[in-house]
């Protein structure tokens, strides 16, 4: 397929939210059939309401900063698709883009002719899949994973991540996480599992209680950002100048 093919096929595959009612199923197939590409690299995977693409996109850039190769996978996109994946701070070509599709799609076939997938992989986990194939062909050392709508059941905790970072939650897609805080809360914060490094934004006393319930269940020591991080002096003078201190070191 060229781009504007690969483009028309994802969209016949209806839209991304779809990918909350089939579960992890389909990506974990699907990814199996691909090689398992997303063992190639480490993983941060970002889940939250407010903030979480733009932390990816901060991180990503730290982490380049400090010479490591990056992959970053975002979304929704803004003019291209191709916005969505990203490796060493460039979004792939169109061309590119339409060689991964190419290939999710015909694994994808595949698995559906031999009746190991009762459907075909919805929109969002085709572009997932692609991510984790480009950033393994491109041999990243980490991979920075925004996750698309909630977490317990979102295409990109198929990765299973190593360190997860979970940003201010607020009320949401409440048509396919829940029609409270807490429920919400509860979707989001299923990214945690046993052995992850999650770090935790600051949160509203519910958000906060769920999950702190769940780093408990799953023996998780979480890292609350508000315990780790703050911002000692922040003085305006034309361009603004932050101060951040961490248990860690001291930026400016």
């Amino acid at each position: 397929m060229n781009f504007d093919e690969a483009l028309r096929y994802l969209l016949s595959l209806g839209h991304e939210t779809v990918a909350i009612k089939l579960g992890l199923t389909n990506t974990e197939r699907l990814l199996d059939a691909l090689s398992q590409p997303q063992n190639d690299y480490p993983a941060v995977q970002i889940a939250g309401t407010n903030g979480k693409g733009s932390t990816a996109v901060v991180l990503e850039r730290i982490c380049r900063a400090s010479g490591i190769k990056t992959g970053l996978y975002t979304s929704p996109h803004l003019i291209s698709i191709t916005e969505r994946i990203r490796i060493g701070g460039l979004e792939i070509t169109l061309p590119e883009f339409a060689r991964l599709i190419t290939l999710v799609r015909d694994a994808a076939r595949g698995l559906l002719e031999e009746g190991k997938l009762p459907a075909l992989p919805t929109f969002f986990e085709h572009v997932t899949a692609a991510a984790l194939v480009a950033f393994s062909e491109a041999r990243v050392q980490l991979a920075i994973l925004e996750t698309g709508l909630g977490g317990r059941l979102d295409a990109t905790t198929a990765a299973l991540a190593r360190t997860i970072a979970i940003t201010p939650i607020a009320l949401d897609h409440q048509e396919y996480l829940g029609q409270t805080l807490s429920e919400i809360a509860a979707e989001k914060a299923a990214i945690i599992r046993p052995g992850v490094t999650a770090i935790i934004a600051p949160q509203s006393p519910t958000a906060l209680e769920v999950i702190l319930r769940r780093c408990a269940e799953k023996r998780v020591t979480p890292r609350l950002v508000d315990d780790h991080a703050r911002v000692i002096n922040a003085d305006a003078s034309g361009r603004l100048r932050i101060t951040l201190k961490t248990e860690a070191d001291c930026y400016e």
